[in-house]
């Protein structure tokens, strides 16, 4: 099969996108290669620095951006190499697909919650007869929304600040009783490669740290208004409505919540899971396996910013391994299908600068909310 090039540069532009270059670089060298535009380049001598190359180059991608064409810098040989190829035709809006998905996420949410969280008598008779099913049913709806739907607007807005090009969330829907919440999550979609390690981080961050976030609240929430009952009388409601329940493991972060609120059930005791605290173990879940640091999740975008290709493949075999750990071997499956098709995850334009320091010190926080929010599945 022969390989595939990107469409030759229009030869009227070189001379303008030459100039841009020429502004923050100098140009040892210039070369035409397939109609893409190849520059020899390097900076100032006082300029010379890790910072300054990166800010450089992040002011001239801007400008080539906006003219139509992406800009690519590398390091081949000891020498920089700055290529600009032009962007491909961006594929049509389809806003009322996202707001048919979205709406039908909607649906299928608020039924898992009424038919299997909400709708059974030991909430509507016994513990909250005040509080309608279909109330209930909206809260569990706008907790589950509110964990997906912000960690997607977390990326979204890490993109708008860092002027990356970015579809609005897509919501995936899912047969009710089917997946926990009545949702396979939400995505977005970038339209083009970040530019740096930086954005890179950011926006591998941005998603799970806001998704954290509210699931720390909808948690304290969920915890809050869910009962301490003895065993006996949790038998007893069982036999009478014919109702079995199970035990479930939970994340650290729901354990902290009952410390906090004095939810903490003694011996002879347990806590009823409220359904907006099953919302919370939803959020809980959705973040562990987002900051599994893989090659197409959040976490293997942060590991790729943070340890380059080769540190990536290590870590995306190590997120594999605590995935079947922990009994998440569907998801296991699921991203090796993925990294098939791209085993290094996202693109960069500048593939030279290094993550900026203090963006290191931050990345000593994702060990912190794995932690919070792993569920071991086999225990």
């Amino acid at each position: 099969m022969e390989p595939t090039y990107p469409p030759p540069v229009p030869f009227e532009k070189i001379a303008e996108l030459q100039a841009i270059v020429e502004s923050r670089f100098v140009v040892k060298e210039m070369y035409i290669d397939r109609g893409i535009p190849v520059f020899l380049v390097s900076l100032q001598p006082t300029e010379e620095r890790p910072e300054a190359l990166k800010g450089a180059f992040k002011e001239i991608s801007l400008e080539i951006k906006g003219r139509g064409f992406f800009p690519f810098l590398r390091r081949e040989n000891g020498q920089l190499i700055l290529r600009i190829v032009q962007k491909s035709a961006p594929a049509p809006p389809k806003p009322w697909l996202k707001m048919a998905l979205f709406l039908a996420t909607c649906v299928t949410i608020f039924l898992d919650g009424y038919i299997f969280r909400v709708d059974n008598p030991i909430w509507t008779v016994e513990l909250m007869p005040q509080v309608p099913a279909v109330l209930q049913a909206i809260f569990f709806t706008i907790s589950i929304l509110a964990v997906i739907g912000l960690h997607e607007f977390g990326h979204k807005i890490a993109c708008m600040i860092n002027r990356v090009d970015a579809s609005m969330p897509y919501f995936i829907p899912a047969v009710p009783g089917f997946s926990p919440g009545g949702t396979f999550g939400a995505v977005i979609t970038l339209k083009e490669p970040p530019t740096n390690r930086d954005e890179l981080f950011d926006l591998g961050l941005n998603g799970p740290l806001v998704g954290f976030g509210v699931t720390v609240i909808v948690t304290f929430i969920g915890v809050f208004l869910s009962p301490v009952l003895s065993l006996e009388q949790l038998y007893k409601l069982g036999l009478r409505y014919h109702i079995e329940f199970m035990e479930f493991p939970g994340p650290l972060l729901l354990e902290i919540a009952g410390i906090v609120l004095g939810k903490s059930p003694p011996s002879g005791y347990t806590l009823l899971i409220h359904p907006i605290a099953f919302a919370a173990w939803v959020g809980a879940v959705v973040t562990f396996l987002n900051l599994m640091p893989i090659a197409v999740l959040d976490g293997g975008h942060i590991s790729m910013a943070l340890f380059g290709p080769k540190g990536h493949r290590i870590t995306s075999i190590i997120g594999i391994a605590l995935l079947l750990v922990t009994g998440f071997w569907p998801m296991a499956l699921l991203v090796l299908f993925f990294m098939f098709g791209r085993p290094y995850g996202v693109p960069l334009l500048d593939g030279v600068s290094p993550l900026a320091n203090s963006r290191k010190i931050v990345a000593l926080f994702v060990p912190v909310m794995i932690s919070l929010c792993v569920v071991f599945l086999y225990f």
